[in-house]
Protein backbone atom coordinates (compact mmCIF):
# COMPACT_ATOMS: atom_id res chain seq x y z
CA UNK A 1 0.00 0.00 0.00
CA UNK A 2 1.60 3.23 -0.79
CA UNK A 3 2.13 5.62 1.53
CA UNK A 4 -0.71 8.24 2.49
CA UNK A 5 0.05 11.78 2.17
CA UNK A 6 -1.96 14.52 4.08
CA UNK A 7 -1.28 17.96 3.02
CA UNK A 8 -2.43 21.35 4.95
CA UNK A 9 -1.88 24.55 4.34
CA UNK A 10 -0.90 26.87 7.62
CA UNK A 11 -0.48 30.03 6.50
CA UNK A 12 2.85 29.43 3.87
CA UNK A 13 3.98 26.64 5.05
CA UNK A 14 2.81 22.84 4.35
CA UNK A 15 3.51 20.02 7.24
CA UNK A 16 3.78 16.49 4.95
CA UNK A 17 2.89 13.32 7.38
CA UNK A 18 3.48 10.07 5.75
CA UNK A 19 2.39 6.76 7.63
CA UNK A 20 4.03 3.85 8.34
CA UNK A 21 4.80 1.46 4.77
CA UNK A 22 3.02 -1.64 5.09
CA UNK A 23 6.16 -3.38 2.42
CA UNK A 24 8.11 -6.10 4.14
CA UNK A 25 11.97 -5.25 3.60
CA UNK A 26 12.61 -8.29 2.52
CA UNK A 27 10.35 -11.64 1.56
CA UNK A 28 8.62 -12.87 4.78
CA UNK A 29 9.64 -10.26 7.34
CA UNK A 30 7.01 -10.14 9.60
CA UNK A 31 8.71 -6.88 11.17
CA UNK A 32 7.75 -3.72 9.19
CA UNK A 33 10.37 0.24 9.33
CA UNK A 34 8.21 2.50 10.89
CA UNK A 35 8.90 5.94 9.53
CA UNK A 36 7.83 9.20 10.38
CA UNK A 37 8.40 12.59 8.57
CA UNK A 38 8.68 16.27 8.76
CA UNK A 39 9.75 18.27 6.08
CA UNK A 40 11.86 15.56 4.67
CA UNK A 41 11.67 12.14 3.30
CA UNK A 42 12.95 9.27 5.05
CA UNK A 43 15.89 7.20 4.31
CA UNK A 44 15.77 3.80 4.17
CA UNK A 45 18.20 1.49 6.32
CA UNK A 46 17.05 -1.94 4.96
CA UNK A 47 16.50 -3.14 8.76
CA UNK A 48 13.19 -4.19 9.99
CA UNK A 49 14.04 -4.27 13.26
CA UNK A 50 14.34 -0.60 13.88
CA UNK A 51 12.24 2.54 13.48
CA UNK A 52 12.74 5.90 11.41
CA UNK A 53 12.41 9.41 12.06
CA UNK A 54 12.72 12.43 9.70
CA UNK A 55 13.10 15.70 11.81
CA UNK A 56 14.41 18.80 9.44
CA UNK A 57 15.06 16.21 6.81
CA UNK A 58 17.55 14.24 9.13
CA UNK A 59 16.79 10.76 9.22
CA UNK A 60 17.47 8.83 12.47
CA UNK A 61 16.54 5.10 13.73
CA UNK A 62 16.05 6.10 16.95
CA UNK A 63 14.37 3.16 18.44
CA UNK A 64 14.49 -0.88 18.66
CA UNK A 65 11.70 -3.76 17.47
CA UNK A 66 10.26 -5.72 20.25
CA UNK A 67 12.82 -8.70 20.86
CA UNK A 68 11.45 -11.89 19.11
CA UNK A 69 9.50 -9.92 16.78
CA UNK A 70 10.03 -12.34 13.25
CA UNK A 71 12.60 -10.62 10.54
CA UNK A 72 14.85 -11.56 7.95
CA UNK A 73 17.92 -11.29 6.10
CA UNK A 74 18.11 -11.44 2.35
CA UNK A 75 16.08 -14.95 2.47
CA UNK A 76 17.56 -16.08 5.67
CA UNK A 77 14.29 -15.53 8.75
CA UNK A 78 15.39 -14.48 11.92
CA UNK A 79 14.17 -12.58 15.28
CA UNK A 80 14.48 -9.12 15.78
CA UNK A 81 17.55 -8.40 18.69
CA UNK A 82 18.44 -5.38 19.95
CA UNK A 83 17.83 -3.61 16.90
CA UNK A 84 19.66 -6.05 14.52
CA UNK A 85 17.91 -8.56 12.64
CA UNK A 86 19.27 -12.01 13.54
CA UNK A 87 18.87 -14.67 11.19
CA UNK A 88 17.93 -18.44 12.62
CA UNK A 89 21.46 -19.94 10.51
CA UNK A 90 23.59 -17.70 12.57
CA UNK A 91 24.10 -20.28 14.61
CA UNK A 92 25.47 -22.79 11.97
CA UNK A 93 26.11 -19.41 8.87
CA UNK A 94 26.97 -22.49 6.40
CA UNK A 95 23.10 -23.07 6.07
CA UNK A 96 22.46 -19.11 5.46
CA UNK A 97 21.74 -18.39 1.66
CA UNK A 98 23.06 -15.12 0.14
CA UNK A 99 23.63 -12.63 -2.51
CA UNK A 100 25.77 -10.01 -0.67
CA UNK A 101 27.33 -9.92 2.98
CA UNK A 102 24.03 -7.84 3.80
CA UNK A 103 21.88 -11.13 4.00
CA UNK A 104 24.63 -12.42 6.41
CA UNK A 105 24.46 -12.52 10.23
CA UNK A 106 25.50 -8.67 11.61
CA UNK A 107 28.82 -7.72 11.76
CA UNK A 108 30.28 -7.41 15.50
CA UNK A 109 33.65 -6.46 16.74
CA UNK A 110 35.21 -10.00 16.41
CA UNK A 111 33.83 -10.85 13.05
CA UNK A 112 32.82 -9.67 9.32
CA UNK A 113 31.09 -11.71 6.90
CA UNK A 114 31.29 -11.92 3.21
CA UNK A 115 29.26 -13.85 0.45
CA UNK A 116 31.11 -16.47 -1.08
CA UNK A 117 29.28 -18.49 -3.74
CA UNK A 118 25.67 -17.96 -2.30
CA UNK A 119 27.30 -19.03 1.72
CA UNK A 120 27.92 -16.44 4.32
CA UNK A 121 31.28 -16.99 5.67
CA UNK A 122 32.93 -15.58 8.93
CA UNK A 123 36.17 -13.31 8.82
CA UNK A 124 37.52 -12.67 12.20
CA UNK A 125 38.71 -9.56 13.38
CA UNK A 126 40.71 -8.46 16.11
CA UNK A 127 42.47 -11.94 17.10
CA UNK A 128 43.25 -11.81 21.00
CA UNK A 129 42.29 -8.11 21.60
CA UNK A 130 39.43 -6.90 24.18
CA UNK A 131 36.66 -5.89 22.51
CA UNK A 132 34.66 -2.24 24.08
CA UNK A 133 32.29 -3.85 26.67
CA UNK A 134 33.74 -5.54 29.57
CA UNK A 135 32.42 -6.07 32.79
CA UNK A 136 34.71 -4.18 35.13
CA UNK A 137 36.04 -5.77 38.77
CA UNK A 138 34.67 -9.29 37.70
CA UNK A 139 38.37 -11.17 37.24
CA UNK A 140 38.07 -11.73 33.60
CA UNK A 141 38.61 -10.11 30.06
CA UNK A 142 36.37 -10.14 27.12
CA UNK A 143 38.39 -10.95 23.98
CA UNK A 144 38.36 -11.72 20.26
CA UNK A 145 39.30 -15.26 19.71
CA UNK A 146 40.85 -16.96 16.10
CA UNK A 147 37.18 -17.82 15.01
CA UNK A 148 35.74 -14.57 15.37
CA UNK A 149 33.65 -15.11 18.58
CA UNK A 150 34.37 -12.95 21.94
CA UNK A 151 35.98 -15.30 24.75
CA UNK A 152 36.19 -14.62 28.32
CA UNK A 153 39.63 -15.18 29.57
CA UNK A 154 41.01 -15.08 32.81
CA UNK A 155 42.42 -11.35 34.20
CA UNK A 156 43.74 -11.31 37.92
CA UNK A 157 44.13 -7.44 36.96
CA UNK A 158 40.21 -6.80 36.62
CA UNK A 159 39.73 -6.89 40.44
CA UNK A 160 37.19 -5.88 42.10
CA UNK A 161 37.06 -2.25 43.58
CA UNK A 162 38.91 -1.27 46.94
CA UNK A 163 37.17 0.78 49.51
CA UNK A 164 38.93 2.41 52.48
CA UNK A 165 38.54 -0.61 54.85
CA UNK A 166 38.54 -3.63 51.93
CA UNK A 167 41.47 -4.68 49.49
CA UNK A 168 40.09 -6.78 46.94
CA UNK A 169 42.18 -9.50 44.64
CA UNK A 170 41.48 -11.92 41.78
CA UNK A 171 42.63 -15.45 42.25
CA UNK A 172 42.34 -17.38 39.01
CA UNK A 173 39.63 -15.53 37.35
CA UNK A 174 37.91 -15.27 39.97
CA UNK A 175 37.30 -12.61 42.88
CA UNK A 176 38.72 -13.54 46.22
CA UNK A 177 37.84 -13.27 49.80
CA UNK A 178 38.18 -9.64 50.54
CA UNK A 179 40.87 -8.57 52.94
CA UNK A 180 39.62 -6.00 55.93
CA UNK A 181 41.82 -3.24 57.39
CA UNK A 182 42.54 -4.06 61.21
CA UNK A 183 39.55 -2.89 63.50
CA UNK A 184 40.65 0.57 64.05
CA UNK A 185 42.02 1.59 61.29
CA UNK A 186 41.73 5.30 60.13
CA UNK A 187 39.25 5.90 57.03
CA UNK A 188 38.29 9.20 57.27
CA UNK A 189 38.22 11.95 59.37
CA UNK A 190 37.34 10.98 62.87
CA UNK A 191 36.44 7.79 61.13
CA UNK A 192 37.65 3.90 61.47
CA UNK A 193 37.34 0.66 60.00
CA UNK A 194 35.17 -2.05 62.01
CA UNK A 195 34.90 -5.74 61.93
CA UNK A 196 32.73 -5.97 58.74
CA UNK A 197 35.06 -4.04 56.40
CA UNK A 198 32.66 -0.37 57.30
CA UNK A 199 34.03 3.12 57.54
CA UNK A 200 32.45 3.85 60.62
CA UNK A 201 32.56 7.05 63.67
CA UNK A 202 31.18 4.19 65.98
CA UNK A 203 32.27 1.11 67.08
CA UNK A 204 30.22 -1.90 68.52
CA UNK A 205 31.19 -3.49 71.47
CA UNK A 206 32.93 -6.06 70.33
CA UNK A 207 34.97 -4.12 67.57
CA UNK A 208 35.69 -1.88 70.69
CA UNK A 209 37.44 -3.93 72.61
CA UNK A 210 39.54 -5.06 69.45
CA UNK A 211 40.54 -0.99 68.61
CA UNK A 212 42.82 -0.58 71.90
CA UNK A 213 43.17 1.77 74.33
CA UNK A 214 43.37 4.56 72.10
CA UNK A 215 40.66 3.88 69.85
CA UNK A 216 39.91 7.36 67.61
CA UNK A 217 36.05 6.75 68.45
CA UNK A 218 33.21 5.48 71.17
CA UNK A 219 30.64 2.83 71.56
CA UNK A 220 27.72 3.41 69.40
CA UNK A 221 24.31 4.35 70.66
CA UNK A 222 22.79 1.40 72.30
CA UNK A 223 26.04 -0.30 73.27
CA UNK A 224 26.85 -2.21 76.53
CA UNK A 225 29.04 0.31 78.72
CA UNK A 226 30.57 -0.11 81.89
CA UNK A 227 31.75 3.60 82.51
CA UNK A 228 28.65 5.87 84.00
CA UNK A 229 30.73 8.62 82.90
CA UNK A 230 29.32 8.27 79.38
CA UNK A 231 33.15 9.31 78.64
CA UNK A 232 33.12 5.26 76.66
CA UNK A 233 29.99 6.23 74.58
CA UNK A 234 29.20 8.20 71.23
CA UNK A 235 26.28 10.23 73.32
CA UNK A 236 28.65 10.89 76.51
CA UNK A 237 25.74 8.86 78.27
CA UNK A 238 25.65 5.33 79.84
CA UNK A 239 22.43 4.82 81.24
CA UNK A 240 20.74 1.18 82.63
CA UNK A 241 24.48 -0.51 81.19
CA UNK A 242 24.03 1.12 77.61
CA UNK A 243 24.81 4.33 75.51
CA UNK A 244 21.64 6.24 75.41
CA UNK A 245 20.42 8.99 74.04
CA UNK A 246 19.11 11.11 77.18
CA UNK A 247 19.88 10.97 80.91
CA UNK A 248 16.86 9.22 80.90
CA UNK A 249 15.66 9.89 84.33
CA UNK A 250 12.21 9.89 84.01
CA UNK A 251 10.04 7.79 86.37
CA UNK A 252 10.05 3.97 85.25
CA UNK A 253 12.20 5.03 82.35
CA UNK A 254 15.19 2.95 80.67
CA UNK A 255 17.94 2.74 78.24
CA UNK A 256 18.70 -0.56 78.86
CA UNK A 257 15.23 -2.42 77.98
CA UNK A 258 15.61 -5.52 75.72
CA UNK A 259 15.64 -4.77 72.22
CA UNK A 260 15.14 -1.05 72.94
CA UNK A 261 18.73 -0.69 74.05
CA UNK A 262 19.92 3.14 73.88
CA UNK A 263 16.36 4.58 73.69
CA UNK A 264 15.04 6.22 76.63
CA UNK A 265 11.54 3.62 76.91
CA UNK A 266 8.96 2.73 79.11
CA UNK A 267 10.27 0.08 81.79
CA UNK A 268 8.05 -2.87 80.88
CA UNK A 269 4.58 -3.64 82.58
CA UNK A 270 5.80 -5.44 85.85
CA UNK A 271 9.30 -4.55 85.77
CA UNK A 272 11.39 -3.08 88.36
CA UNK A 273 13.16 0.31 87.59
CA UNK A 274 16.66 -0.15 89.44
CA UNK A 275 17.58 3.53 88.75
CA UNK A 276 14.35 5.29 89.94
CA UNK A 277 14.35 6.58 92.92
CA UNK A 278 11.36 8.49 94.25
CA UNK A 279 12.48 12.06 95.11
CA UNK A 280 10.28 12.34 98.31
CA UNK A 281 10.02 8.80 99.11
CA UNK A 282 13.47 8.06 98.59
CA UNK A 283 12.16 4.35 97.64
CA UNK A 284 13.33 2.56 94.71
CA UNK A 285 10.63 1.00 92.56
CA UNK A 286 11.23 -2.55 92.99
CA UNK A 287 10.06 -5.43 95.12
CA UNK A 288 11.43 -4.16 98.19
CA UNK A 289 8.64 -1.65 98.00
CA UNK A 290 6.10 -3.39 97.07
CA UNK A 291 6.44 -1.03 93.94
CA UNK A 292 6.61 -1.69 89.93
CA UNK A 293 5.65 -0.32 86.35
CA UNK A 294 3.29 0.19 84.99
CA UNK A 295 4.49 -0.27 81.40
CA UNK A 296 2.86 3.39 80.90
CA UNK A 297 5.76 5.30 82.68
CA UNK A 298 4.26 5.21 85.93
CA UNK A 299 5.69 3.05 89.19
CA UNK A 300 2.67 2.13 91.15
CA UNK A 301 2.20 -0.67 94.35
CA UNK A 302 1.16 -3.83 93.04
CA UNK A 303 -0.82 -6.67 95.19
CA UNK A 304 -0.21 -6.28 99.19
CA UNK A 305 1.49 -2.72 98.68
CA UNK A 306 0.24 0.64 100.61
CA UNK A 307 -2.01 2.82 98.84
CA UNK A 308 -3.53 5.80 99.73
CA UNK A 309 -5.93 6.17 96.37
CA UNK A 310 -6.78 4.01 93.54
CA UNK A 311 -4.57 5.70 91.66
CA UNK A 312 -1.56 4.70 93.66
CA UNK A 313 -1.78 0.91 92.45
CA UNK A 314 -1.40 -1.36 89.16
CA UNK A 315 -4.78 -2.51 89.59
CA UNK A 316 -6.51 0.96 90.27
CA UNK A 317 -8.02 -1.23 93.63
CA UNK A 318 -6.85 0.47 97.01
CA UNK A 319 -8.73 -1.50 98.93
CA UNK A 320 -9.43 -0.03 102.94
CA UNK A 321 -10.58 -2.20 106.10
CA UNK A 322 -13.07 1.03 107.14
CA UNK A 323 -14.17 4.52 105.72
CA UNK A 324 -11.88 7.65 105.86
CA UNK A 325 -8.85 5.40 106.72
CA UNK A 326 -6.22 7.39 105.05
CA UNK A 327 -3.94 3.99 103.53
CA UNK A 328 -5.17 0.29 102.58
CA UNK A 329 -3.65 -2.43 100.44
CA UNK A 330 -3.53 -2.60 96.86
CA UNK A 331 -5.51 -6.11 95.43
CA UNK A 332 -3.91 -7.17 92.41
CA UNK A 333 -4.35 -6.57 88.91
CA UNK A 334 -5.36 -9.53 86.45
CA UNK A 335 -1.69 -11.00 85.67
CA UNK A 336 -0.31 -9.92 89.03
CA UNK A 337 0.48 -12.98 90.85
CA UNK A 338 -1.57 -14.21 94.01
CA UNK A 339 -1.78 -16.51 96.98
CA UNK A 340 -5.45 -16.05 97.95
CA UNK A 341 -8.72 -14.61 95.26
CA UNK A 342 -8.69 -12.29 98.23
CA UNK A 343 -5.33 -10.72 97.23
CA UNK A 344 -7.20 -10.07 93.49
CA UNK A 345 -9.34 -7.09 92.47
CA UNK A 346 -11.26 -9.51 90.54
CA UNK A 347 -11.83 -11.44 93.58
CA UNK A 348 -10.19 -14.83 91.47
CA UNK A 349 -6.51 -15.98 92.04
CA UNK A 350 -6.45 -19.17 89.80
CA UNK A 351 -2.80 -21.19 89.30
CA UNK A 352 -1.20 -17.93 91.37
CA UNK A 353 -2.34 -15.52 88.89
CA UNK A 354 -5.27 -12.98 89.18
CA UNK A 355 -7.92 -13.50 86.85
CA UNK A 356 -10.90 -12.25 85.47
Amino acid sequence: MPALRVFLALGSASFLFAAASSTPRSPGCAAYEHVQKWNGTAVDDGNSCTSAKVVNGVTTYDSAARDGLACSRGSNPGKCQSGECVPNCATDPSMCICSSAADCPAATECSSWTCDAGTCNRVPQKNGMAIDAQTPGDCQVVVCNDKGEPESRTDDTDKPGDSPCITNSCVGGAPAAPSLNAVGTSCASGMVCDGNGACVNCLSAADWMNCGANCAVKLCQGEACTDMSGQQCETGKCVDGSCCESDCTGECMSCGVAGAEGTCTNVPFYKPDLSYIDGMKLEKCDSSNLSTCNGMGKCLSYVGGICSNDTDCVSSVCQKDMVGDPFGTCLGATGEPCKNSSDCASGICMNLKCSQ
